[in-house]
C-alpha cells in the first residue's frame, strides 16, 4: 500500500479510508463507549435512562458521539458508506458549526483524500453544506499552494533523497492543479537541466491533474519549456491535448523540435508508441480541429464544468508569464475554446478559405460573448472580403451563433455587396436564410440589410420584410413559447414551467392555432407540442411549421409520457431543432430535460433598449416604404393595424403617420382626421396628422365620408392661428370644388382697412 506523509506531523498515514476501516471505526466507537461508561452498566432495569447525547440514538449504530472534529468528519464518511444519510448530514451539521480551521480541512484532506470531499458534495442529502464545505476546502488548498515559501521548500525537497523527492511529489499533488503554475515558473527560471528534469519527472508523476494547466504552458515563450511540457503531455497519455498538439506538430510557425516532440507524443496518446505519428497528416488534424470548433460553436464541445456550474479554464498570462484559472460562464468558455481550436487550425492552413471562415466566426462569438460591443469589430469586418463574410454568415447561421450573424450582416450591407444574395450550387443565399432565423436581431438585420441592398429581384423578399418590419412594432421584451395541448390541466403545468424559465407563454389547443399564433408572433422563440396534438396531428403540425419561411426554424419541444419516447423517433429525425422531453411532475424534472437544448437554440430575450431602437428603426424604414419615390416596393397592407396604433404616440406618432401613406384605405384617413382632431394630443402630433391626412388624400383622393367630413373640420373651426391653422386651411382648401364654395370662403375676408393717415 502506497504510504504518504502528514502535512502537519510528518508522521506517515495510509491512502483514503477504506469501507472496512470505517467499520473498525464503528467498533472502536463502540468500545470507547463500552470503557467510558461502566457505570451504566450498573444501573438497575427500572431507572431512569441518561439523557441522550444524539438525538438519533435509538437508531444510530454507534454507541458514542464522536468527541473531536476529526472524529466526526470520519463519522460523515462512515455513516455515508452505511447508507445512514440522515446521520451523515446530523454530524455534518455538528463538523461544519464548529468553522473548521484551513490547518483542519487539509489534514483530513491529507487523510481522507480530495475523492472524499467530492462524494460528500455531490451527495444531494448533504446539500448545501457539503459543497460549501469542498468550496472551504478548495480555498485552503489555493491559499497553501499560493504561498511562495512554502511551495519552493517542497521543489527545493525535489533534489533530496528518493524518498524526500517522492514525499515531496505527494504533497505537490495535493496542493492540487494551481501549484503546475509555481512548477512552470521554477522550470523557466532554472538554467539546471537536472533541476528541470526532476520538475518534468515530477509532473508526470502528479498525474492527469497537470494536464490543463500544461496545456497553458504550450503558451509560455521559452521554447525549451515548452518541448518539455509537451513530452509531458505525451508521458501522461492526454487525451485532452490531442488538438493542442495538431496544432503544434503541423503548425507553420512550430519550431523543429516543438514538431518533433509534439508528433512522438502524439504517438503515444494516439497509438501507445511515440514513433508511429506517421499516420498523422495536417488533413487528419485540420479535420479534426475544424469539427471541434464547430462542437464548441454549436454548444456540444466538451467542458470541465465545477460544481457551481462554472467551468475552469487555463490560460497563460503573458503580463506575470505564468499560467493561471480562470472560471468562466459555460457560453463564454465555449466560445474561448472554439476561438482558441479555431486559431490552432489557422496555424496549420492559413489561405485555406474553410479554416478562415471558422476562426473569424469564432473570433466574433468571442467577442460576443465577452460582451463587447459591435463597433470594436466594424472596421476589421469591413475590411474583409465579401466572400468571406458570406461564409462567415453561413457558417453562424449553422451552428447557431446569432451575434456574429448580425455583425457580418450589417458589414455586408456597408460595404454593398450582394454577394450574400446569390444562390449557389442550388444553395439558397445566406441573407435569405436570415430572414427565418429563429433570433428577431438576425432577421431583423437581414431585412434591413435587404433594403439597404436594394436588388433587382426585391420582390422575392419582399413579404419577409414587411412582415418582419411589421413584428418589430411590438412592445414586449420577453421570448415568447406557444403551447399546444388541448388538456388545461397538463398544459398549464408546462406553461408554469417555462414561466420559470423566462418564457411567456401562450396556450391553444390545436396545432392549427399555434401554427397561427407562431406565425403572427414576432417574440416566438419556442413551441412546444404534446405528442397528442389535434387538429392537426403530429406530423402534419410539425410539417406546417417547417414548410413556413416565418416558423421553419423555430425549436420545438415534443413533450408526452416516456413511453412514447421511440414512436416519435422519426419526427426528431426530420423536423430539426426539436428535442423529446418526458411529462414531469417538477421544474427540476423539466429543467433538466431542456436546460442544454434551450441554451443552444432558444434567443435570448431583447432588452428595453434594443426594443425600443428596434421599433424606431423598423418605423423609420416602414415611412421611407410609402414614400411614391420610394427604390422598392412594398405592400404595406398587413402593418395597418400595428401602425395606427401608433399614430398618436407623443414621440413616434409623426413617422407611424408617414408609414401608413402607402395603405390606400378609409381606416387610414380615419384615424388620421381622429388625431387631427383631438386636442389633448399635442401640437406637433396635430400638425403631423393634418399634413399627413393632405398628402393621403392627394395620394388616393378623399375616402372619408361627407359625415365624417363635416365633423373634422368643425372640430377644427376652432384652431387658433399658427402652422396647424394654416395646414388645417390647406386641407379645407384641398375640398373646395365649386364656385360656390369658394364664395363662401371669400365673404370670411372683407377688404381691409388702409393704413392710418400720416400727420
Amino acid at each position: 500500500m502506497e504510504g504518504r506523509v502528514s502535512r502537519l506531523s510528518g508522521c506517515p498515514e495510509l491512502l483514503p479510508m477504506s469501507f472496512a476501516m470505517r467499520y473498525l471505526l464503528l467498533f472502536i466507537f463502540a468500545g470507547l463507549a463500552i470503557v467510558s461508561s461502566p457505570v451504566a452498566w450498573a444501573q438497575d432495569e427500572g431507572a431512569n435512562p441518561p439523557a441522550a447525547t444524539d438525538r438519533l440514538a435509538d437508531t444510530n449504530p454507534l454507541l458514542a458521539p464522536p468527541e473531536t472534529p476529526e472524529q466526526e468528519f470520519s463519522v460523515v464518511l462512515l455513516m455515508v458508506d452505511l447508507g445512514r444519510l440522515d446521520l451523515a448530514r446530523q454530524y455534518l451539521d455538528k463538523f461544519m458549526a464548529g468553522q473548521p480551521s484551513n490547518d483542519l480541512l487539509l489534514a483530513l484532506r491529507d487523510k481522507h483524500g480530495s475523492a472524499a470531499f467530492l462524494k460528500l458534495s455531490q451527495t444531494k442529502e448533504l446539500q448545501p453544506a457539503s459543497q460549501e464545505l469542498i468550496v472551504q476546502l478548495g480555498k485552503a488548498a489555493k491559499e497553501q499552494a499560493a504561498n511562495p515559501e512554502f511551495v519552493g521548500k517542497l521543489l527545493d525537497q525535489l533534489n533530496g533523497s528518493p524518498q524526500q523527492r517522492d514525499l515531496a511529489i505527494v504533497e505537490l499533488r495535493n496542493l492540487g492543479p494551481i501549484v503546475v503554475a509555481s512548477m512552470l515558473q521554477r522550470m523557466q527560471s532554472t538554467k539546471d537541466s537536472g533541476e528541470q528534469d526532476l520538475l518534468t519527472y515530477a509532473l508526470v508523476k502528479m498525474g492527469g491533474m497537470t494536464i490543463d494547466p500544461l496545456r497553458a504552458g504550450l503558451s509560455l515563450p521559452q521554447e525549451t519549456v515548452r518541448t518539455r511540457v509537451i513530452d509531458v503531455l505525451g508521458y501522461l497519455r492526454a487525451d485532452q491535448a490531442v488538438l493542442d498538439l495538431y496544432g503544434i506538430a503541423f503548425g507553420q510557425k512550430s519550431s523543429p523540435p516543438e514538431k518533433t516532440a509534439a508528433l512522438r507524443a502524439l504517438g503515444r496518446i494516439l497509438y501507445n508508441q511515440p514513433d508511429r505519428a506517421d499516420r498523422l497528416s495536417d488533413v487528419v488534424a485540420l479535420n479534426a480541429l475544424e469539427q471541434r470548433t464547430r462542437d464548441y460553436l454549436s454548444g456540444h464541445g466538451p467542458l470541465p464544468l465545477m460544481n457551481d456550474g462554472l467551468v475552469s479554464v487555463w490560460v497563460y498570462d503573458s503580463a506575470d508569464n505564468l499560467v493561471g484559472e480562470r472560471q468562466l460562464a459555460p457560453a463564454l468558455a465555449s466560445a474561448y475554446f472554439a476561438a482558441r481550436t479555431a486559431r490552432l487550425a489557422l496555424g496549420i492552413s492559413p489561405d485555406r478559405p474553410q479554416t478562415q471562415q471558422l476562426y473569424l466566426t469564432s473570433y466574433l462569438a468571442y467577442e460576443t460573448a465577452l460582451g463587447n460591443p459591435a463597433a470594436q469589430t466594424v472596421s476589421m469586418l469591413r475590411s474583409m472580403s465579401p466572400e468571406l463574410l458570406s461564409a462567415v454568415l453561413t457558417e453562424a447561421l449553422k451552428v447557431g451563433q446569432p451575434g456574429p450573424a448580425v455583425r457580418v450582416i450589417d458589414a455586408l450591407a456597408d460595404q454593398r455587396s450582394e454577394l450574400a444574395l446569390q444562390v449557389a450550387g442550388g444553395v439558397q443565399s445566406p441573407l435569405k436564410n436570415a430572414l427565418s432565423y429563429p433570433d428577431e436581431r438576425v432577421r431583423f438585420a437581414a431585412a434591413t440589410a435587404i433594403l439597404q441592398l436594394a436588388p433587382k429581384n426585391f420582390e422575392a423578399y419582399s413579404y419577409q420584410i414587411a412582415q418582419i418590419l411589421t413584428r418589430s412594432l411590438s412592445t414586449g421584451t420577453e421570448p415568447k413559447a406557444i403551447v399546444i395541448d388541448a388538456d388545461e390541466t397538463r398544459s398549464a403545468a408546462t406553461v408554469g414551467y417555462l414561466a420559470d424559465l423566462g418564457f411567456e407563454s401562450i396556450r391553444v389547443e390545436t396545432g392549427q392555432q399555434g401554427f397561427k399564433e407562431a406565425a403572427a408572433s414576432s417574440q416566438c422563440a419556442l413551441v412546444v407540442i404534446h405528442v397528442n396534438v389535434a387538429r392537426w396531428e403530429l406530423s402534419q403540425t410539425l410539417a406546417n411549421f417547417r414548410a413556413d419561411a416565418r416558423t421553419a426554424a423555430l425549436p420545438i419541444l415534443l413533450y408526452g409520457p416516456e413511453s412514447v419516447r421511440s414512436a416519435v423517433t422519426r419526427q426528431l429525425m426530420q423536423y430539426p431543432p426539436i428535442q423529446f422531453v418526458a411529462e414531469s411532475s417538477t421544474l427540476d424534472g423539466f429543467d433538466s430535460q431542456t436546460r442544454e437544448f434551450l441554451a443552444r437554440y432558444a434567443p435570448a430575450s431583447l432588452t428595453p433598449q434594443e426594443r425600443a431602437q428596434m421599433r424606431a428603426d423598423a418605423l423609420a424604414w416602414l415611412a421611407d416604404l410609402s414614400r411614391p419615390e420610394s427604390a422598392v416596393k412594398v405592400d404595406l397592407t398587413s402593418a395597418q393595424a400595428p401602425l395606427l396604433s401608433l399614430v398618436d404616440d407623443a414621440q413616434l406618432g409623426p413617422l407611424a403617420q408617414r408609414a401608413v401613406l402607402s395603405i390606400g384605405t378609409r381606416d387610414v384617413q380615419s384615424r388620421l382626421a381622429e388625431v387631427a382632431a383631438n386636442s389633448n394630443l399635442p401640437e406637433n402630433v396635430r400638425l403631423s396628422a393634418v399634413r399627413n391626412l393632405l398628402a393621403h388624400v392627394q395620394r388616393f383622393g378623399w375616402a372619408m365620408t361627407a359625415t365624417d367630413e363635416k365633423k373634422l373640420f368643425a372640430s377644427l373651426d376652432d384652431t387658433p392661428d399658427g402652422s396647424l391653422a394654416d395646414a388645417v386651411a390647406a386641407l379645407q382648401g384641398s375640398r373646395t370644388t365649386t364656385t360656390n364654395g369658394n364664395s363662401v370662403k371669400l365673404q370670411k375676408f372683407p377688404l381691409p382697412d388702409l393704413p392710418a393717415m400720416k400727420p
